[in-house]
């Protein structure tokens, strides 16, 4: 099996686990990822933050999104305007999302843009990663393309159940640090 099709498989069986998780589960995991996020230096000291809205039965993004947009950062997600193109654009309120390309959550096409250089903090998603920041995107490489230029501090979500130490990686992807659980932080 290619590499190609190593993490295809590995995407339909976390999509499977994740898909498996009770209600209750994922409200408790939502919880403890968003605290152990606000306990990041690099969280605190961002003053625009790079965030994303999740999804289905994704980590719940919305409580570090109000906490954000609450301390008074200047919060933007991303708009995905092309094949793995996103631009960041800002939004004062949750209620400025709506589906867009491929059902996620974003801002409109009216909303500010924000230059990726004016991120201080960017949350990564993923299907899963390992302790040590390889991760396993969605499969868009969007987030690898705009991890190539990014300078600023970042961190990846993952539910700790969800983790996996067999990440198939080519050339192009990208690991991040910290790795953020719901019951650890892995530098």
């Amino acid at each position: 099996m290619d590499i190609k099709d190593r993490k295809r498989e590995l995407r339909r069986r976390i999509r499977d686990a994740e898909r498996s998780l009770s209600a209750d589960f994922r409200t408790v995991s939502d919880a403890a990822v968003a605290k152990n996020i606000f306990s990041l230096d690099e969280y605190k000291n961002a003053r625009t933050v790079f965030l994303f809205a999740g999804y289905g039965s994704e980590i719940n993004t919305e409580e570090i999104i109000e906490d954000a947009l609450a301390g008074g950062k200047r919060v933007v997600l991303p708009l995905c305007t092309g094949k793995g193109i996103m631009e960041a654009r800002e939004i004062r309120s949750l209620n400025e999302l709506s589906p867009g390309a491929y059902g996620i959550p974003e801002p409109g096409p009216d909303s500010p843009a924000v230059p990726f250089s004016e991120i201080d903090f960017t949350l990564v998603p993923c299907y899963s990663c390992d302790s040590s920041g390889r991760r396993l995107g969605k499969g868009g490489g969007f987030y690898d393309r705009f991890l190539e230029n990014y300078t600023g501090s970042k961190a990846i979500i993952v539910r700790e159940c969800l983790m996996n130490y067999d990440i198939p990686m080519e050339k192009h992807d990208a690991s991040v640090l910290p790795v953020v659980t719901d019951h650890h932080i892995y530098r």
